[in-house]
């Protein structure tokens, strides 16, 4: 009797912030994490499923001190001869 053993591919580390797996095959999974002043967006874990894909999507690491720009009657911004500067 002979098998297939299905298997995920290798994750690449994420910017800002790297990939631990503990495994390529099915049930393995995959644990993100940023490095120190920067914050996880998305899931911190996927799985390797039956069909070799990860579940759920790429998750990415975002700063800290990076503010969000929404559309907001106290967004202050200015003009200079080159940029456009943004205060949150």
């Amino acid at each position: 009797m002979s098998f297939l053993a299905i298997m995920c591919d290798v994750l690449p580390d994420i910017n800002n912030g790297g990939v631990e797996l503990n495994g390529r095959f099915v049930g393995a999974t995959a644990t993100y994490s940023c490095i120190n002043g920067y914050i996880l967006e998305g899931e911190s874990q996927r799985t390797c499923q039956v069909n070799g894909q990860w579940s759920d999507s790429e998750p990415f690491c975002r700063s800290k001190n990076l503010c969000q720009i929404k559309q907001s009657v106290n967004l202050k911004y200015s003009f200079t001869t080159q940029f456009l500067l943004f205060s949150c």
